[in-house]
């Protein structure tokens, strides 16, 4: 007996140098009062204690002044900037907001429903006024969970991790509205009133482009080099973001430069292969379908630089595959 009184004692003494020692925010509180009123409403009949504390706001405010605090930490002192128990016991006002208060009457209904432990954010007070982020942990301890005599709370000061958070999303709304602006300038060169050609009755032009990406590498583009010749363009660039984007500004605007002097579509895409490969640090390609129609004869010239096949719809409404590479991609 007497080894099981010392080894109770060493346990205990231990359990008080780490409750002491935490360097987080330890609180020790008796709710077995706050229990006994919860149990009485229910001998009277509430059923529903949530509702009940709806209807009756001062409910709350009458379990919350049943609670005891048997002891705190020195981390919870340092936490509030509280010289000792008594200043912080007596500033309890100040400590705990209007948010504390929520998150209280929360954690009062989750363990009046059963739960033997609570977590929730909320906000509470320094007593220098300084108001911080905090995670309130409550846990009943093993063996009082019939009475409540024992429950630990563990406050968690996360301010610095908010802050970030909301610099954080600051930074994502920035770059999600810079990005959204840079999809409407890439969108804005390539052609998009349809029809294309409404004076052109031989021709019927139609394209949609839709991005994995606010801004991405996949364009298209047509014209006619004449009267007689359309020349239209399907390509897509290796990268995809930003990187792509350039990469399809560039690509676009040299195969168009390009193919007003060049009716030719594998001298246009040898042309255009020849300018990517200079300076090309990051290794960027591009896989390109160009065509070239003549309208009048219906005469129809192509490469395909690496590109997916692309699809011939007969008269008869049969569908044939150009399944023909004529080159590596650019």
């Amino acid at each position: 007996r007497v080894k099981m009184e010392q080894a109770i004692r060493e346990s205990e003494s231990q359990f008080r140098s780490l409750f002491e020692d935490s360097p987080i925010s330890l609180w020790e509180e008796d709710y077995s009062g706050a229990k006994q009123n919860i149990d009485e409403l229910r001998n009277e009949g509430v059923d529903d204690i949530e509702r009940h504390i709806e209807q009756n706001p001062d409910a709350i405010e009458k379990i919350a002044s049943l609670i005891k605090i048997i002891r705190v930490n020195q981390a919870t002192l340092n936490l509030y900037e509280a010289e000792s128990e008594k200043e912080l016991y007596g500033s309890l006002d100040q400590v705990f907001t209007e948010q504390s208060n929520l998150n209280f009457t929360a954690q009062m209904i989750a363990l009046a429903d059963g739960a033997t432990s609570y977590n929730g954010e909320t906000v509470n007070c320094k007593l220098n006024g300084e108001l911080f982020d905090c995670i309130v942990d409550v846990s009943i301890a093993p063996g009082y969970e019939d009475s409540w005599a024992k429950v630990f709370v563990s406050i968690a000061d996360v301010s610095q991790l908010k802050e970030l958070e909301r610099q954080l999303a600051i930074a994502n709304e920035r770059m999600s509205t810079e990005l959204n602006f840079a999809r409407d300038i890439q969108i804005s060169m390539l052609p998009l009133i349809f029809p294309a050609f409404p004076d052109r009755q031989e021709v019927t032009v139609h394209a949609a482009l839709d991005s994995a990406r606010e801004v991405g590498g996949d364009f298209y583009d047509f014209y006619f080099l004449d009267d007689d010749h359309l020349c239209f363009v399907v390509g897509d660039v290796s990268g995809k973001g930003a990187p792509g984007a350039l990469m399809m500004a560039v690509s676009k605007t040299l195969i168009k430069s390009r193919a007003g002097d060049d009716n030719e579509p594998a001298s246009i895409l040898t042309h255009v292969n020849d300018e990517l490969s200079q300076d090309n640090v990051s290794s960027m390609f591009v896989t390109v379908f160009l065509g070239i129609l003549n309208v009048k004869t219906g005469e129809f010239v192509y490469t395909n630089a690496g590109h997916n096949p692309p699809y011939i719809r007969r008269r008869d409404g049969s569908i044939e595959k150009i399944d023909a590479f004529h080159g590596p991609v650019i």
